[in-house]
């Protein structure tokens, strides 16, 4: 992602994350509008742009920000210092 969306203040990057994971959920990425995310993240088109650089480095940042909370999810919830493997899958279900 463009280190200019990283340097953000964490308002105004959850604006942008929220807005495009609504646009692309309900619409996919074919059909999702930067428009309609850049307005719901209270930005003109060209800011989006300027902070994310395209609309397809913006759905591989949401898919690799996606995936690292399911994972921070995942391994926080498992007790990595037990050595017992089914002790370990019963803290997982």
């Amino acid at each position: 992602m463009n280190e200019k969306f990283e340097r953000l203040d964490d308002k105004r990057k959850s604006q942008i994350i929220n807005a495009a994971l609504k646009e692309f959920a309900v619409k996919g990425y074919q059909e999702a509008s930067t428009n309609i995310i850049a307005k719901e993240a209270g930005l003109s088109k060209s800011l989006l742009f300027h902070y994310v650089g395209s609309k397809q480095e913006l759905f591989i940042y949401l898919y690799d920000h996606a995936l690292e909370k399911i994972l921070d999810d995942f391994f926080g919830s498992i007790d990595l210092n037990q050595k017992d493997m089914l002790q370990r899958c019963h803290q997982i279900a």
